[in-house]
């Protein structure tokens, strides 16, 4: 039975106790009701007894008599991701559906990155040119909020050792191929990390060890920016990247709120604004408590979290993902 230390640490008692009964009421509801989709995680019998689940997407998600339909077979033996055409509605669409950046008259940048410059002194030269404008423009170039942000964010690089994980430090982790940058951007310009939640194991990770891994996918995704972007305030959309979480098999053992709880401290104190979108695809009944936990952390900026269909998050990317249901592995329901 899950525990409200083990759900989260510091929660506060009506949380923990919120999540711990829904937890626990979900695993002893046997005969939940379960979307045709969920369904594809399991084996094709169970798909069978389900009159929507139509044959096509059986075939989609590898439940032919044949096994894997030959598009997925040859998607995992090549790792092609099929390019989408997306309209510019849509495009509007996304884009408005994300954080919205302002713009700023570029004098007035100029000004406040002199001012800034001086009130850091010689730790300004810690940080590059594109690290003290995206501070300052999400700060709305009060100087004093960014000056107290890159100073924060600068002493916890230092203090975590977080300041150069080079590649070679992370090699475990990225190997359980859990998380990773996508090489291709979505169709906004935005680079993507993908999270395939369901293998993560609460029981089975390091706590500092993934929290070192999620600190080096944000500095990789912030690589991938165009450094000319940082002056042209209708490209900073493409200065922000989106998060994909694929919750299909999700059970209660991938469950990790301590991590949770650091992911959104890095997104709002020392990447802010960096995570423009959420993307959350078919999370199953169970996440609903973690999903009750997540909202109030995530205050205001819980509107950037998108519950999605794996067809409509390939539309935010602008191809398929590049994997199959099969690769997540089944279900850790208890």
């Amino acid at each position: 039975m899950f525990s409200a230390r083990a759900l989260g640490g510091r929660l506060s008692q009506n949380q923990a106790s919120v999540t711990t009964r829904s937890l626990y009421c979900v695993q002893q509801k046997r005969s939940w009701q379960r979307l045709p989709v969920s369904c594809s995680r399991r084996n094709k019998r169970e798909a069978d007894r389900i009159p929507s689940w139509s044959s096509a997407n059986k075939q989609k998600h590898g439940f032919s008599s044949g096994g894997p339909s030959e598009s997925v077979a040859r998607k995992l033996r090549s790792g092609a991701k099929s390019e989408m055409s997306v309209s510019d509605e849509k495009l509007r669409k996304f884009k408005e559906s994300g954080l919205q950046f302002p713009e700023f008259e570029s004098e007035k940048v100029s000004q406040a990155m002199v001012e800034l410059r001086g009130a850091l002194g010689v730790e300004a030269d810690k940080f590059d040119k594109e690290t003290l404008t995206w501070f300052l423009k999400s700060r709305r170039l009060d100087v004093e909020e960014a000056k107290a942000k890159l100073l924060a964010y600068d002493a916890w690089l230092e203090e975590n050792q977080f300041r150069s994980i080079m590649k070679e430090d992370v090699a475990d982790m990225a190997a359980k191929g859990m998380t990773e940058v996508l090489p291709q951007k979505d169709v906004l310009g935005r680079p993507v990390v993908l999270v395939k939640v369901a293998k993560h194991y609460i029981t089975e990770r390091d706590l500092q060890d993934t929290k070192r891994y999620c600190v080096y996918l944000f500095q990789e995704a912030v690589k991938q920016m165009p450094m000319e972007y940082y002056d042209q305030d209708e490209n900073s959309v493409k200065l922000s990247f989106l998060t994909v979480w694929d919750l299909r098999n999700f059970g209660t053992l991938n469950a990790d709120i301590p991590f949770l709880k650091f992911f959104i401290d890095v997104m709002f104190k020392y990447y802010p604004k960096r995570v423009s979108q959420v993307l959350l695809i078919e999370p199953p009944l169970v996440f609903t408590p973690v999903m009750k936990v997540i909202q109030p952390l995530m205050g205001k900026y819980a509107t950037l979290i998108q519950t999605v269909s794996v067809e409509e998050a390939e539309e935010y990317l602008g191809y398929s993902l590049p994997y199959d249901v099969s690769e997540l592995g089944s279900s850790s329901w208890w």
